[in-house]
């Protein structure tokens, strides 16, 4: 009885080793793939997302939360409501020198032998960052968008630097997603095929 078990035990083998190559050659092949596409992109002066473990993206979470406290406050309370939730991307980005322009600010009414300025101490500023974050066929994350710095008082309001960001001062880090644990076709077939070929040699030996 065992020595008739034994063949297609061996099959089983065989057949494990064969899914555990072909799997991984096909892993290896997609993220080949992916890191030629984030080269180019980079090439062409693209944001590109940079995979990490999910150490350094604690790493990067821990360097973005240094001396931010209101950047800490606004997770805490996120994390309140939604417990499960997880960081899975950092960005840090910036435009790089940008020349101010806009409106000159109005001198007040007793101080009109000053220059005007587009800003003085005690105007109201406001900065507004806007991302747009895009995924590529191949898994590439790429990062796009611009920040805006204004003044809103006194009046009026005007646009002091606008710029888009800057791909040489910017970066970003994200969770490198887990290995796609499902077969594709091609490991069906292998299988079929090697244990096809096993079971026909061990029968023929009958």
């Amino acid at each position: 009885m065992l020595a008739r078990l034994i063949p297609w035990l061996l099959v089983v083998a065989v057949s494990a080793v064969c899914f555990g190559i072909v799997r991984r050659a096909s892993n290896v092949a997609a993220e080949s793939v992916r890191v030629a596409e984030a080269k180019q992109l980079e090439a062409q002066g693209q944001i590109v997302a940079e995979q990490e473990s999910k150490a350094e993206l604690n790493k990067d979470i821990e360097a973005a939360l240094k001396d931010n406290a209101e950047l800490q406050k606004e997770l805490d309370e996120v994390l309140k409501v939604a417990p499960d939730a997880r960081v899975t991307r950092v960005v840090r980005a910036s435009t790089g020198p940008v020349a101010a322009c806009g409106a000159l600010r109005p001198p007040e009414p007793s101080q009109c032998d000053c220059t005007p300025c587009l800003v003085a101490p005690g105007d109201t500023m406001q900065i507004g960052f806007t991302e747009l974050g895009l995924e590529t066929k191949r898994g590439n994350s790429l990062l796009k968008g611009t920040a805006k710095c204004e003044r809103l008082l006194p009046e009026p309001r005007t646009v002091i630097a606008e710029k888009a960001l800057d791909e040489k001062l910017s970066e970003v880090s994200e969770l490198a997603p887990l290995p796609d644990t499902r077969w594709p076709w091609y490991t069906h077939l292998a299988i079929g095929v090697g244990a096809g070929l096993a079971a026909g040699l061990y029968l023929g030996r009958k």
